[in-house]
């Protein structure tokens, strides 16, 4: 397989440390969030091939990057030969009508619709957005990729036996009343079922105490390795999350590469994406009445196997790949 040339732009202005050399790979940053700087910029760069990994809260507060759309198709109308990978890590939100996710939907649906018409290749981290990629929009190759875990992947994860009773709880935003008490209940339970004492939280957000009976470290935002180091020794993991999408949470991911057990609190929705309730994650609303270091040690080696099959060195050969064939030179009629 050929190498190819990577450079990496950054669709935040803001953003800092972003036009640097790390590594063997460049870094840009845009200078405006306008479809003309995009396009300037594309323009001096002369790219035959884009790889976009698409969220459109990543690119825009309401999740509706025209700016991005407009530049990319200002850029396949002036060199038509291009290709356009697009990872659509999302597509778009809803909500009840007091939501700004309901005002906004039908324009973040355009704007996909759109991404969608400009690609050659689509990848995505769930079956069931490549499903509505498919359905909505006709893209009938969209390839499957979960996503990896951020944190490491250590070629070998220590048994149940070794690690420390503890479980890892990941908070983004602070906690409602109802979810409050939802946890609280789900970690007595965790606490008392698998022997586990100690809880340590990670995140934006801290846990109080209340009566849950164990411990709480409340460590906030941590460095990446310091993280690691805590996955290859927790026996489980606790995340809010709906079931049907568990294969694009990057959290998900983390627990899954080190082995830990992860617990999900959310809808009931079925998983999807090779992902069973009760053997490769446990539902914090349907805990087992008992259980042991054994069960703990059996859901450990299979959310482990599951993630193996698409852990990060495969995904980069896939990706690699797709992106070789955007690049082979066309066939004569």
């Amino acid at each position: 397989m050929a190498q190819i040339q990577t450079e990496f732009l950054v669709g935040d202005p803001d953003r800092q440390g972003a036009s640097e050399k790390a590594g063997a790979f460049v870094h840009h940053r845009i200078s405006a969030r306008t479809a003309e700087a995009l396009a300037q910029f594309l323009a001096q760069r002369k790219p035959r091939r884009i790889l976009l990994h698409y969220v459109g809260y990543g690119y825009a507060k309401r999740g509706c990057p025209d700016w991005l759309v407009q530049g990319l198709e200002i850029w396949k109308r002036q060199t038509p030969d291009a290709k356009l990978a697009v990872m659509f890590h999302e597509l778009f939100a809803s909500g009840p009508i007091w939501t700004s996710a309901f005002w906004t939907s039908a324009k973040q649906r355009n704007l996909c619709a759109r991404l969608a018409r400009l690609s050659t290749v689509a990848f995505t981290s769930s079956t069931v957005t490549a499903g509505i990629l498919k359905r909505e929009w006709q893209v009938e190759t969209a390839m499957v990729l979960p996503v990896f875990s951020n944190f490491g992947e250590p070629a070998q994860v220590l048994p149940m036996a070794e690690r420390q009773p503890q479980v890892l709880v990941y908070l983004r935003t602070p906690l409602s009343n109802p979810e409050q008490t939802q946890l609280e209940m789900t970690l007595r339970q965790v606490g008392q079922v698998f022997g586990i004492k100690k809880i340590v939280v990670f995140g934006k957000a801290s846990l109080a105490a209340g009566d849950v009976g164990m411990l709480v470290d409340n460590l906030g935002l941590v460095a990446p390795d310091t993280l690691g180091r805590l996955l290859e020794q927790s026996r489980m993991g606790l995340l809010f999350y709906d079931t049907q999408w568990l294969a694009k949470s990057s959290i998900l991911a983390a627990f899954s590469a080190c082995g830990v057990v992860p617990v999900v609190i959310g809808a009931l929705a079925p998983a999807v994406d090779g992902l069973c309730q009760d053997e490769n994650f446990l539902n914090g609303g349907q805990l087992p009445a008992s259980g042991d270091i054994n069960l703990l040690q059996r859901l450990s080696t299979s959310t482990h196997r599951w993630y193996c099959a698409h852990r990060s060195s495969l995904v980069a050969v896939e990706v690699a790949r797709h992106l070789e064939v955007l690049s082979a030179p066309a066939l004569p009629a």
